[in-house]
């Protein structure tokens, strides 16, 4: 790392610690984060960290918004911790907006029931049909409903998520927020149209 780098890096650290911080802990993160790992950038050291104002800083002076470490943008670190703040600074320093970015930041939100930052990433054009890569390839409502995040269920809707379409298992949210008796997900469902008489394969019943 040059020199220049290795300022902006200090700054990010000392923005992120406090002005209390004493000069070991400072140099320890400096070689764990930055110098020696070469695993995380300042940006995603101070969005870890959820100092917004070192964020603001960092982006002031030209660090870049769509930088990866360990294969995690900024957007997705600030999805994962659930600081909208931070996400809608990214975007307007530059952050990838394509609905392929925005679909890991999406998921992770919805995962960590983060409603307010799922809402932020669907109105810059996440899409809410998106589907999990991995097996059984759940749509994001599933997971939702599943996890009764009934904040996330409802921007789901909100911005068009299908509530019927199934997973590779033929279940569906109102079937499995049936199962794990999340009834202000069902509301939520029934209140967006969901059948209640839709039935998986085996004709099982989601709502009696």
């Amino acid at each position: 790392m040059d020199g220049s780098n290795e300022t902006v890096a200090r700054r990010a650290v000392l923005a992120a610690l406090g002005p209390d911080a004493d000069r070991h802990t400072v140099e320890q993160l400096l070689d764990l984060f930055v110098l020696r790992s070469n695993k995380a950038s300042p940006l995603h050291l101070a969005l870890s960290m959820r100092k917004l104002e070192a964020c603001r800083a960092l982006l002031v002076e030209g660090a870049d918004p769509n930088i990866l470490s360990q294969g995690k943008s900024p957007s997705y670190v600030a999805a994962e911790t659930g600081q909208d703040d931070a996400l809608r600074m990214l975007f307007a320093a530059g952050a990838d907006k394509e609905p392929h970015h925005l679909a890991k930041p999406l998921f992770r939100a919805c995962e960590m029931a983060h409603d307010n930052v799922a809402r932020t990433l669907l109105a810059e054009g996440a899409a809410a049909n998106a589907r999990d890569k991995r097996a059984p390839h759940s749509t994001l409502l599933l997971l939702a409903a599943t996890s009764g995040h009934v904040g996330v269920v409802e921007a789901l809707l909100e911005h068009g998520a299908p509530h019927a379409t199934t997973d590779d298992w033929d279940q569906f949210p109102m079937y499995v927020a049936a199962g794990m008796g999340h009834v202000v997900v069902l509301r939520a469902l029934i209140d967006a149209g969901a059948d209640v008489n839709q039935q998986t394969k085996v004709r099982a019943f989601a709502l009696r």
